[in-house]
């Protein structure tokens, strides 16, 4: 016996009983991804939810470990089959309720399968945890926050075909009048006055004519004159026919405004989510008839009702041009970045009668040559004794037909070969005064303006300024609209998350979550994975029904 080593001395040993209980449940609507997670109001509210899905209850178990136990299973080995999670009390170590996700189910013998399981993180550990401020992704916001302007951070979404829905027009055409001549002259040739006309200075006079026939009269006036020339230019413009006063500044601005309310549904789909009426699903083009255009996004208007506002101001003297510009957008009574001009209004053709031009331009040269010419004939003639021309005329005509009669020593043949010598110059001027003026007369009239100005929108009556409602398909809104009920709008602030905004559910995305609380590291890393990765938390039993009311 002296080979034997001493034993320890043992004091004695206290049995413990197996007083843990073990509930395998059935039917738990969560799983260890962690993509839908459920949120209950307590621990309490927990702790009876799970219970009442409990389909076998292991009394005075050992206490349970992490991993994995072995059941000896009693009674129907289909209830065990079906159980996905589980939850024990390892009593008297702790009074409190742990859960788990079952994830496997080995048979060992008709009576006996061992079940593997991973603990439940988020019900074990977020009800004494707090969400810190970080940097949040993505969420759902208060419904009664919901507005077409509360969340304009852009998403990467396919639009598909737009189309328009809707459209209002201000027709700002003009039907042929009034008709407007620019001329460097007044009609009988003076020089006009020099006006300012909206503040801009012009030497040129400005007719304006509320009817085709006022046109016409006033051209056939400058043509009949030989002032064809003096016409600088004749447009069609848009207004109302205004009195001149060429004392005082002309100042007549044209104006009107165009509004489109937001729409309550799209294509006819009512969204539940109002950022579905943002821009580029929904949004205002404005557009004008030669072809410019901007477009205008409710969520910017300023208005209450997020109407969109377009105004249109202009005049026609002394160039024609009009501004349409943006009204209450973006936080400005007029905004005038978001606007395009108008010009470009149809310009004339007319026509310039070149003959009388050329006699109103010649004829005093005309008159006074011949007026020359026949001063010097008579001055001539009078000097070879005959100053009576008239009746010597009428003497030689005589003579040309009946014989001679003696005149100053001479015969009257000798005079009328003197006086035919002296007129036939003043005769060839005439003739060729005359034909230069039929060579004129030859020539047809002389065209002016443009015939290349575009016309097609006055021809059918589109000079209007539109307004129009364009968005995407219903098919494309309601699967917008349908990401949106699920994942909430993007938010890229740093802010305490929303876990518990909406009645049924809430998604949340985090970069780098804060979070804290009173449970081991590896738990709190699981949890900011979770949050970082996305989480829907579910506020009712029902986890996974989209088809809920989420207000």
């Amino acid at each position: 016996m002296d080979n034997f080593i001493n034993m320890p001395t043992q004091s004695n040993v206290v049995p413990q009983n197996a007083g843990s209980t073990i509930i395998l449940c059935s039917g738990v609507p969560w799983d260890a991804d962690y993509n839908h997670v459920r949120l209950f109001s307590s621990k309490s509210e927990r702790d009876s939810y799970i219970m009442s899905k409990s389909v076998k209850t292991i009394q005075y178990s050992s206490p349970v470990m992490f991993g994995s136990f072995t059941y000896d299973v009693a009674g129907n080995q289909e209830d065990v089959m079906r159980c996905n999670y589980m939850g024990f009390l390892n009593s008297p170590f702790t009074g409190e309720w742990k859960y788990a996700f079952i994830t496997n189910i080995t048979w060992l013998s008709v009576n006996s399968c061992e079940i593997t399981y991973a603990l439940d993180v988020w019900q074990n550990n977020i009800y004494d945890c707090t969400i810190n401020p970080c940097f949040v992704e993505r969420e759902h916001c208060y419904k009664s926050e919901d507005s077409v302007n509360f969340s304009m951070i852009p998403e990467d979404l396919e639009t598909g075909e737009i189309i328009c829905s809707g459209q209002v027009d201000l027709n700002i055409g003009y039907d042929y009048s009034p008709i407007y001549i620019l001329v460097s002259s007044k009609s009988d040739g003076t020089v006009p006055n020099v006006n300012k006309y909206n503040g801009i200075l012009s030497g040129l006079e400005i007719q304006i004519c509320p009817t085709l026939q006022n046109a016409k009269t006033i051209l056939d006036q400058y043509n009949n004159a030989g002032l064809g020339d003096a016409i600088v230019a004749i447009y069609q413009a848009p207004g109302e026919v205004q009195t001149i006063d060429p004392d005082s500044e002309y100042n007549y601005i044209q104006e009107g405004v165009l509004s489109i309310p937001l729409a309550n549904s799209i294509d006819g789909y009512s969204p539940k989510n109002q950022k579905t009426l943002q821009y580029p699903y929904h949004y205002g083009w404005a557009y004008g008839y030669q072809g410019s255009s901007k477009i205008l996004k409710f969520e910017l208007s300023s208005n209450a009702n997020h109407q969109l506002d377009i105004k249109y101001r202009g005049t026609t003297i002394p160039t024609p041009s009009y501004l349409v510009y943006a009204q209450n957008y973006n936080g400005l009574v007029d905004n005038y970045t978001v606007s395009f001009e108008l010009t470009g209004f149809v310009q004339c053709a007319w026509t310039n009668d070149s003959y009388q031009a050329y006699i109103a331009q010649n004829q005093p040269i005309f008159d006074t040559e011949i007026e020359q010419l026949s001063y010097r004939t008579k001055l001539n003639m009078t000097q070879y004794g005959m100053g009576q021309t008239d009746q010597f005329a009428q003497d030689v005509s005589d003579f040309l037909q009946s014989g001679s009669i003696n005149l100053r020593g001479g015969t009257l043949g000798e005079a009328a070969i003197n006086y035919l010598s002296q007129k036939q110059p003043l005769d060839s001027t005439i003739a060729s005064i005359n034909a230069q003026k039929l060579s004129h007369d030859m020539i047809p009239p002389h065209a002016k303006g443009t015939i290349s100005s575009p016309v097609i929108n006055t021809a059918l009556g589109l000079n209007k300024i539109s307004l129009y409602r364009m968005n995407v398909k219903a098919e494309i809104a309601k699967t917008i609209d349908d990401y949106f009920t699920m994942f909430g709008y993007p938010v890229h602030k740093i802010k305490q998350p929303n876990l518990n905004s909406r009645s049924s559910w809430n998604y949340v995305k985090t970069v780098e979550c804060g979070i804290s609380g009173n449970c081991i590291l590896q738990d709190l890393q699981t949890l900011r994975q979770i949050f970082d990765k996305g989480v829907t938390i579910w506020h009712t039993n029902d986890v996974g029904n989209y088809s809920l009311s989420n207000n």
